[in-house]
């Protein structure tokens, strides 16, 4: 599979060239896994008359009968993503690690309250505070964490949100990402964070516990064995939350919170729908740049 972290980058720049809908789709070829991105944009039908051609051709007939046919046309645009080794991408600045100002360059940098700033080193793992979905995650988790809050991160990317968790005082967070690459890169992020992050757990690293995992609606793993949890955060693709929701209000304690996000426009309803079928409540709804962060309550 590719770095998740290019495929939400990917799929937000197919809709906003006027993509009717954009998804990820993966599929298993003979040189390995291949994923896969699918658009759908309207095309106007072939004009009626001349449109360019001599009255009476071939091709003007032909578009004539086409656009008679079908008014609308649905054009597919499929983008393969081809296997990338991450250790390709995400060290390309250590050889110049030996200027420490030019090591800082390569770090993003995330404020948090209080004047302090999370590091994020460069990777492919999506996270580094520049996506309105993440900035707006990062507001509502220090708006909602308590001290002793359990939180749980799924779709974790480079660990952005857990760390902001364990930053606002939650002592046990669980980071569930499926990809290994980016289970590695939470890890060196924690580290980089240390001094912000709370006491390093048995078997964790900074107040944050990392799983290398895809949650699914059948088999939810450390999600749903280490329920109750005070909060559940997913910065994950509609297509994914939405079957994940039922589950999700399972694992949350009564008045806890599931923050969702990576919701567009048009998603939002469905999504809004199945999380209250589920019994969770919409306790607010925050759009940023055609981006909607939905906040539910167990």
């Amino acid at each position: 599979m590719p770095p998740r972290g290019l495929e939400p980058l990917l799929l937000d720049a197919l809709r906003r060239s006027g993509a009717r809908e954009a998804r990820r789709a993966s599929n298993r070829s003979n040189e390995g896994d291949v994923g896969r991105v699918e658009a759908v944009f309207r095309v106007s039908p072939a004009p009626q008359g001349n449109a360019g051609f001599e009255a009476g051709t071939e091709a003007t007939r032909a578009a004539a009968t086409a656009a008679a046919l079908q008014a609308e046309v649905e054009a597919r645009l499929r983008a393969a993503l081809p296997s990338v080794d991450p250790a390709d991408l995400a060290p390309r600045w250590q050889p110049f690690d030996g200027a420490a100002w030019l090591a800082r360059r390569g770090e993003a940098r995330v404020p948090l309250r209080g004047g302090r700033d999370l590091r994020i080193l460069p990777g492919v793992a999506f996270g580094d505070g520049e996506h309105p979905t993440t900035r707006r995650c990062v507001d509502v988790i220090e708006s909602l964490v308590r001290p002793g809050d359990r939180w749980v991160d799924i779709g974790a990317g480079s660990g952005i949100l857990s760390m902001a968790a364990a930053a606002s005082g939650a002592r046990e967070v669980l980071a569930v990402e499926m990809d290994a690459a980016g289970c590695d890169e939470i890890r060196e992020n924690c580290r980089l964070n240390a001094a912000l992050l709370n006491a390093a757990p048995p078997g964790g690293i900074a107040g944050v516990s990392v799983v290398c995992l895809e949650v699914t609606p059948t088999q939810p793993g450390p999600v749903r064995d280490g329920a109750p949890w005070d909060g559940i955060v997913a910065n994950v693709e509609a297509g994914v939350l939405e079957p994940l929701l039922p589950v999700l209000a399972g694992c949350v304690a009564p008045g806890g919170w599931v923050v969702t996000s990576g919701i567009l426009t048009p998603e939002r309803e469905r999504l809004e729908g199945a999380a209250e079928a589920g019994g969770l409540g919409l306790d607010r709804a925050l759009e940023d740049d055609g981006w909607w962060t939905l906040v539910f309550r167990g």
